[in-house]
């Protein structure tokens, strides 16, 4: 954690701060609570689909004595402490649902983060600034679905993969990462359940019922 959102938070000073051994900077063990709030918005016209995720983070910890921010490692970005800040991913995508390439979705990300600064998030005598933000970034993005089988409990196995590339960060775009370097995702989901439905095992028990029935 920091004094400050103008404090110097780079991937050098993480490392230098965590190799130093002092208790007075590197890491440590926090209590305390992280509210996530979300908006969903969807569409789509035949192949092609649009969706925006908008979520906002509020988070309340016992950090360190004099300190007012964190490094928010998920979101790459000083986390005010007791203080809010926003992620927006818009998804732009085409989806193949014919022939061999059924399954396989293409298309491309752009995201936005930023924190909500205030004045006890400074030093006494900085001003009240964005220091960190907005950030930005856009990708290209690639799905690839191997089967949808809804009868299954594990269904849609999906791989994932995101590449994105900063187009405007503290030090993401040279300062002290090349600008070529992006952020990656390599993700794995699917989906199913765990019991099973009781529709779908009525359906499958039925049958057997009805020819116990008629062997009577």
């Amino acid at each position: 954690s920091f004094p400050s959102a103008t404090s110097e938070w780079s991937d050098t000073e993480l490392d230098r701060l965590d190799d130093s051994g002092d208790p007075a900077v590197d890491n440590y063990s926090i209590a305390g609570h992280h509210v996530t709030l979300s908006a969903l918005l969807q569409a789509k016209v035949k192949n092609i689909a649009v969706r925006d995720n908008l979520k906002f983070y509020y988070a309340s910890y016992d950090l360190r004595d004099g300190d007012t921010v964190y490094y928010h490692q998920t979101l790459d970005i000083l986390q005010p402490n007791d203080g809010w800040s926003l992620t927006n991913d818009l998804d732009v995508l085409y989806l193949f649902e014919k022939g061999r390439a059924n399954g396989l979705t293409l298309g491309a990300r752009y995201t936005l983060t930023h924190a909500f600064y205030q004045a006890k998030h400074f030093g006494p005598f900085e001003t009240l600034s964005r220091p960190n933000g907005p950030t930005h970034r856009v990708g290209p993005a690639l799905l690839y679905t191997f089967f949808d089988r809804p009868d299954l409990r594990f269904n849609k196995p999906t791989l994932i993969v995101l590449a994105q590339f900063w187009a405007a960060h503290r030090y993401r775009t040279g300062a002290d990462v090349s600008a070529a370097v992006p952020y990656f995702v390599l993700g794995f989901r699917f989906q199913g359940e765990f019991l099973p439905n009781p529709a779908s095992w009525h359906e499958k028990t039925e049958p057997k019922r009805k020819r116990r029935r008629s062997a009577a």
